[in-house]
C-alpha cells in the first residue's frame, strides 16, 4: 500500500450541496471516532508500511480542536510508516536532524531503519524529528519522500491547529475555499467569508510551501465575470495548486431540492462553457 486516506466525519454544518458524509461535530463523537480509529489502525499497521502519500479529508478536518486534532495526528505517526527519505546522514549535514548522541561525525541512528529520521528523544508517544524541518513548513526540507495532506476550512482553522500541523509532519495544505464571494459562500451554506478565506490564503502560504485552493464555479446566480474575480483574486496569492470543480447538485441536498423547486437555477451551458 503506498496511499493511505482518512476521513474525518465532522463539520461545523452541512454544507447545501454536500453529500459526502458528515455530522455536526461534538466532543463525545470525536472521541468515539478517535477511539475507533485507533483500534482500527492497531489491526492494519502492519501494512501501512513506506507510504508515498497521506490524505486526511473530510467532513472537516480542521473542525477538531486542538488537542483532538494533536490526538489523530499522534494515533496516525504511530502506526504508519511513511516512504524512505534520503539517508539520515545527508538530513544530518543539511541541519534538519539534531547531532548524534555519539559525537561529532555520527548521524543519528534511527530504529525505524535506513533512511528514517529518528523517534523523538522524549520517548514514545510524542512527534518525531521530522525531517522536513517544523512541520514541513517554509524553510524546511521539502524532498520527494512522501506528501502528507489535510484539509482545513477558514472557519475553523486557528495559529494553534496550524503550528500543531507542522509539529507532527503535515507538509501540504488543502484549503477549502470555494469561493471569494459572500453571496455565493452564503448560498453554498459555507460556514466561512471570504475575508476569513483570503486571511487563511495569506496564513499557509507564509507557513508552508506545498498548498491547494478548491474552488467551485457554475454556482446558481454566477457568470464569468463573477468567476473571474475569484479565480483573479486566488491567482495573487501565487498558490501552488487550485482545484476548480463545476458545481454538481446532488440529489437529495437541499440545494438539489431548491433547484428542482424552481427557486434557483443552474447556470446555462454556455455560461459554464465560458466559465470553463
Amino acid at each position: 500500500m503506498k496511499s493511505l486516506y482518512i476521513h474525518v466525519p465532522f463539520c461545523l454544518r452541512k454544507c447545501r450541496y454536500c453529500d459526502f458524509y458528515s455530522v455536526e461535530s461534538n466532543s463525545v463523537l470525536v472521541d468515539m471516532y478517535l477511539n475507533a480509529l485507533e483500534k482500527e489502525f492497531s489491526l492494519y499497521s502492519e501494512h501501512l508500511r513506506d507510504l508515498r502519500t497521506v490524505y486526511i479529508g473530510g467532513g472537516t478536518p480542521s473542525v477538531l480542536s486542538g488537542d483532538k486534532l494533536e490526538k489523530l495526528l499522534k494515533i496516525i505517526a504511530g502506526n504508519i510508516q511513511l516512504a524512505q527519505l534520503p539517508p539520515v546522514s545527508v538530513l544530518h549535514e543539511k541541519g534538519y536532524l539534531p547531532a548524534s548522541p555519539l559525537g561529532k561525525g555520527h548521524p543519528p541512528v534511527s530504529p525505524l531503519g535506513k533512511g528514517h529520521p529518528p523517534v523523538s528523544p522524549l520517548g514514545k508517544g510524542h512527534p518525531p524529528v521530522s525531517p522536513l524541518g517544523k512541520g514541513g513548513i517554509k524553510g524546511g526540507y521539502n524532498g520527494n519522500g512522501y506528501e502528507y495532506t489535510i484539509e482545513i476550512n477558514p472557519a475553523t482553522i486557528t495559529p494553534e491547529k496550524i503550528e500543531i500541523l507542522g509539529k507532527w509532519g503535515v507538509n501540504r495544505i488543502s484549503i477549502g475555499i470555494q469561493s471569494l464571494n459572500d453571496s455565493f459562500l452564503s448560498l453554498l451554506g459555507r460556514a466561512h467569508t471570504a475575508g476569513q478565506a483570503e486571511k487563511t490564503i495569506d496564513i499557509i502560504r507564509e507557513n508552508f510551501n506545498s498548498f491547494s485552493v478548491d474552488l467551485i464555479c457554475a454556482i446558481p446566480g454566477q457568470n464569468r465575470n463573477d468567476w473571474e474575480k475569484t479565480l483573479n483574486r486566488v491567482l495573487s496569492f501565487s498558490p501552488p495548486h487550485i482545484s476548480a470543480y463545476e458545481l454538481t447538485p446532488e440529489r437529495g441536498t437541499p440545494l438539489w431540492y431548491e433547484l428542482e423547486s424552481g427557486g434557483l437555477r443552474m447556470p446555462d451551458e454556455e455560461s459554464i462553457l465560458e466559465m470553463y
